[in-house]
C-alpha cells in the first residue's frame, strides 16, 4: 500500500464506451490536469491506481468525440468504479484557398495538406483552383495543420476546429529561394 499524509490510496477503473455502448480504445483520460495520464487500451478499460483520496477533475478526449470532463470522488483503499460514455463529435465541411503571397489573385495549386491530430493524421491535395474542401471531419478537435509545396515555404497553423473555424482564412505561401 502506498501513504499520502497517512491515508491510503485509491485508484480510478472503468471503460470507456460510445453512445452505442462499444469500447473505445485511444481514448485519453487525464486527472487533475495532467497529474494523472491513462489511455484506454483495444477494450476500452483504463485503471488509474495510487490516487490520492478526494474529488479530482476528469477529462476524456478521443479524436472524433466530444470532450467530457466531470468530478469522481476517490476513497481512500478503494476502487472507484467509472464508465464513462463519449459522444460522436459533429462532422465538419472545412474549406481553404491557397493563393501566391507575390501574386495574390493567382491560387496555389498541388498543395498537400496534412491534418494531424492527438491520434490521426488526415492527408489531402487541394484542387485546380487552389481550394481546399473536405466534406466531413470531425469537430471539437485540435489539430496541427502542415501545409506544403516542393517550390514554396512550409506553412504551419494550429485548429481547434469547431463550426467558427470551419472556413480557413486564406493561406499565401511565399516562393523558395535558393
Amino acid at each position: 500500500k502506498f501513504y499520502f499524509d497517512n491515508q491510503l490510496m485509491g485508484s480510478l477503473k472503468g471503460v470507456v464506451k460510445n453512445q452505442l455502448g462499444h469500447p473505445l480504445s485511444k481514448a485519453t483520460i487525464t486527472l487533475n490536469d495532467g497529474q494523472y495520464i491513462e489511455t484506454t487500451g483495444t477494450n476500452g478499460i483504463f485503471w488509474i491506481r495510487d490516487i490520492a483520496p478526494g474529488d479530482h477533475n476528469v477529462k476524456l478526449s478521443r479524436y472524433g468525440y466530444s470532450g467530457l470532463e466531470e468530478s469522481v470522488s476517490i476513497i481512500d483503499n478503494n476502487i472507484t468504479e467509472y464508465d464513462p460514455v463519449l459522444i460522436s463529435a459533429p462532422l465538419l465541411q472545412v474549406s481553404a484557398m491557397v493563393r501566391k503571397f507575390h501574386d495574390p489573385s493567382m491560387p496555389l495549386t498541388n498543395v498537400d495538406f496534412e491534418f494531424i491530430s492527438s491520434d490521426t493524421i488526415f492527408k489531402i491535395t487541394n484542387d485546380s483552383n487552389g481550394q481546399l474542401l473536405i466534406a466531413e471531419l470531425p469537430s471539437n478537435t485540435s489539430y496541427q495543420i502542415k501545409v506544403r509545396h516542393p517550390e514554396y515555404k512550409n506553412y504551419d497553423l494550429n485548429l481547434f476546429l469547431d463550426p467558427s473555424t470551419a472556413t480557413i482564412p486564406p493561406i499565401y505561401m511565399k516562393e523558395r529561394t535558393v
